[in-house]
This record gives C-alpha cells, structure tokens and sequence, in this order.
C-alpha cells in the first residue's frame, strides 16, 4: 500500500515540473536517504517564511536638457558646458534576490526572493540547516541565531510538528544576517515544551549545546551532521568549534576568531599567540591577541589590522594547549573566506 502512494505522488510530481513549492528547487551535491525540500514526507508540512530589508540603488536616468548653452565648464546641472545632465534614478529593491538553505551534507535548497522581499517555502523537517542569502550569485550574508553570544552559532534545528516559522524581517550587516524572529525560538527538538533558544540540551541527550562536539568544524554538531566523519583525537582534548567556521564565506574583516575547547585550559600556560592567522596563498601572517573566557574553555581572538577582502585565511592552533588537570588540547587548522 506505501509503495502504492509513493508511485502515485511520484506521477503527480512529473506532472507538475518536480513538485517545486514557492520558486524552490532542490541543488543535490551528496547521495543522501532524504529530500530536503519536501516536508510533508517527514512528519507535518511546516512552513518557512520571512522577508529581507529592502535596500535602494541608484541608476544614471534619461539626458535631459539642462538649459546651459554657454559650453562653460562648471556651468548649468551637469557642470560639464555640454548643456545637459544626468538624472540620477533612485530603485527600491531587496537586499537579496536569493536565500538558501544548506544541510549537513552541502545539499542546497534554492528560491529566489520575490519582488516585494519575501520568500516562502516548505523545506523538510527534523534536520539541521544553515540560511546564507545571495545577491546576483555571491553570498552576501550568513544567518546567525545567536550572534549576540559568545559564541556565534549558524544552525538551527528544524523541527516537525510544529507552527509555520515565520522569520519576520531579516537584517544585514558585515555579511551577518539577523532575523526578527530568531528560528531557536521558533523550534522545540526534544518536545519538551521549552524552546530550543531556552533549553541547553535541546536534544536532551545529556550533553549541554555548548559542550557539543563540532568535530569537522564545519558549523554542523556532529549529532546532527550526517557528513562527520572524523578520526579519533587520540591522547588529546578534543576542539569542540571553531568561529569562523569551517568553510564559512564573507567573513567580516574585522571578525573575532574563536576556538571553544573540551577542558578548562591553565591560564597560567596559555600563550595568547596559540591561535594564528594566515592569509592565503602567501601566508602572510595577521597578528592576534588571545584572550580565555567561559571559565576559560573559550579562546576568542581579535586583530587590529582587518583581513584582506576577498582572500581565504587559514586559522591554525598550531600548537599544543595546556589543560587543567595535565591534558593538552591537540593542534588543528581550518580555513574561511572574508567578503568586500
């Protein structure tokens, strides 16, 4: 009977050009078991929806006739003697033309964004997706549920048997997108009644969110990230995650580059040059100052000179970090991208 209903959704997809909902369609990069663009096959049908802040470009408009015929430089609208001038046109457009949603395994969910700056779709439910935004093919922001913490955090859950999750207006800046309504508060992954920006262990699987283990540093935690594969660390305290993340794109030149580790670090051994950053592909080293917060499992960096628009940096732990207690933290290396 299931193989039955499967076959007769299957011959209504054909006859409507794959089943695309809102302008969405499905980019595979992996052979994954499920379809992240159609809800209603895991659990009730849920609904994204949200809108981009609208933004306003100028355009030369039409030559006009500026009364000015004296051929004087700096005389008349245009200032140019030519007797004319350029009518500056002001558009209203969006932000972004674009938002896509990507999973652990880099399959993306595509859908333009619509004239008046909303999108609307029905992705699947219970997995995890990160929200970049696009403008004419170039990412332009990241979307970012908790930029306001410690530690930045791209993911959310998205969980079924609940509301349509309306994001309300998202906002841009420094390739950071921040909607109104933020997705951890609009998700419960447990069922337990509490919120996922609420609850700490929001899988309740005994593990805090922020002990969570990251260990591809790729922005996915590993109990939701179906493309970990990662090597035993051995003797060594293992990084938990990294800001920026792995692979992230339009990285603000003036970001903070953060490393949460597995152990309370001994302030007394720490060297606040153990993290370093390199500017690829001349290694050219940018100088940073490290600093131990969180009851000093987090290692957060900053810089006064900016990175380089444009350029891939390689961050590098590229040293042994002492822990309380005898343990060492053992040395890795990641690389992200920054923007304009």
């Amino acid at each position: 009977m299931n193989r039955f209903i499967v076959l007769v959704v299957g011959m209504l997809c054909l006859g409507f050009a794959g089943c695309q909902q809102g302008g969405f369609t499905e980019t595979p990069n992996a052979d994954i078991p499920d379809n992240p663009s159609g809800g209603s096959e895991f659990g009730n049908p849920r609904m994204i929806s949200g809108s981009v802040q609208a933004a306003t470009a100028t355009e030369p408009g039409n030559l006009e006739p500026s009364g000015d015929t004296s051929g004087e430089p700096g005389v008349g609208s245009g200032g140019d003697g030519d007797g004319s001038f350029v009518l500056v046109q002001k558009m209203a457009t969006c932000a972004a033309d674009q938002v896509v949603l990507i999973n652990s395994e880099s399959q993306r969910i595509e859908g333009d964004i619509e004239a008046d700056c909303t999108f609307e779709f029905e992705p699947a439910t219970d997995q995890a997706y990160r929200m970049e935004f696009e403008q004419a093919g170039e990412i332009i922001a990241t979307l970012f549920v908790n930029s306001s913490e410690e530690f930045p955090n791209a993911t959310f859950f998205f969980s079924a048997g609940q509301p349509a999750m309306d994001l309300g207006v998202i906002n841009f800046s420094d390739g950071v997108a921040e909607a109104t309504n933020n997705p951890l508060l609009l998700n419960d992954r447990d069922g337990d009644g509490m919120s996922d920006g609420a609850d700490t262990d929001d899988d309740n699987d005994g593990v805090l969110d922020n002990d969570e283990e990251d260990c591809d540093l790729d922005g996915f935690p590993d109990d939701v990230d179906n493309d970990s594969m990662c090597s035993a660390p051995g003797s060594f305290v293992q990084v938990l995650s990294v800001s920026p993340f792995n692979g992230q794109t339009n990285v603000g030149t003036l970001a903070t580059i953060k490393v949460r580790v597995d152990c309370e670090i001994e302030p007394g051994l720490f060297d606040s040059s153990a993290v370093v950053a390199k500017r690829q592909p001349d290694n050219q080293l940018l100088p940073l100052m490290c600093n131990l917060l969180d009851g000093n499992t987090l290692i957060e960096c900053t810089h006064i000179d900016p990175f380089t628009t444009n350029r891939t940096y390689k961050a590098e732990l590229g040293t042994t970090i002492d822990c309380v207690g005898g343990a060492k933290v053992g040395m890795r290396e990641w690389l992200f991208e920054t923007g304009n």
